[in-house]
């Protein structure tokens, strides 16, 4: 049996007061897994903070030298700018067929469009929205699958310790063999998802409504694919 195939197993055997039969754990589990390689073969969704505030911070500078030049333009060369502008996927109607205002439409659309655009790059370097320079994505995201894997199955609810800590660390070992094969290398033991673990349980005990919603919202994805499972085999 393959490393990870026992892996699997043990996670499976861990999980303790789910009303779920084994097998379905079992499946469960192995889609979670899946799912958890797709995320992680993915881009960041939201950027690494470190990106979105020094692009924040560039194009909010550029946005306000635009803003600032447009204010300064002599009014004729703003209403020949935003004509061309206005017309710029089209053939340009002589001066006297203008449709006026559609220039003037224009130029309210686009100064609307720069300013919100300044709002968002200033917003971007304030809200931790993106992903921590100093954030292990893997190890988060494992830490992560494991939480939903028990709430999901409605198992025994997650603490800081096992479980909950065993699945992660061995959901890393799963997903992030070379990863673990380095750790153990460089600090002779395998790694604990401790502290992801901890900071993944703070955040949904700090969001009380949106925790039982997700809670919910598993408990019925998680039936879905168990019955899809059942009826397929039948």
């Amino acid at each position: 049996m393959s490393q990870q195939l026992a892996l699997i197993e043990l996670i499976v055997d861990s999980i303790k007061g789910s009303p779920r039969s084994w097998s379905e754990v079992d499946l469960i589990v192995r889609r979670q897994i899946e799912d958890l390689k797709s995320v992680l073969a993915a881009p960041p969704a939201w950027g690494k903070q470190a990106d979105n505030k020094q692009y924040g911070d560039e194009i909010g500078k550029l946005v306000r030298t635009i803003l600032k030049k447009l204010d300064g333009m002599p009014e004729g060369s703003l209403r020949a700018l935003s004509a061309f502008s206005a017309y710029a996927r089209e053939t340009m109607p002589r001066a006297e067929n203008l449709d006026l205002d559609r220039i003037e439409l224009y130029e309210r659309v686009l100064r609307s469009a720069l300013e919100d655009l300044a709002l968002g790059a200033n917003a971007v370097k304030q809200y931790k929205i993106g992903d921590y320079h100093t954030l292990d994505r893997t190890k988060h995201f494992c830490a992560a699958t494991a939480y939903e894997i028990l709430i999901g199955l409605e198992a025994e609810e997650p603490t800081s310790g096992d479980p909950f800590r065993f699945i992660a660390n061995s959901l890393f070992q799963i997903v992030a063999p070379d990863e673990v094969r380095a750790w153990r290398r460089a600090h002779k033991e395998d790694p604990d998802l401790r502290s992801q673990c901890e900071k993944v349980l703070s955040n949904w005990r700090s969001q009380p409504d949106l925790d039982r919603q997700h809670r919910a919202f598993l408990s019925n994805a998680f039936a879905g694919m168990i019955a899809q499972k059942t009826a397929s085999s039948m």
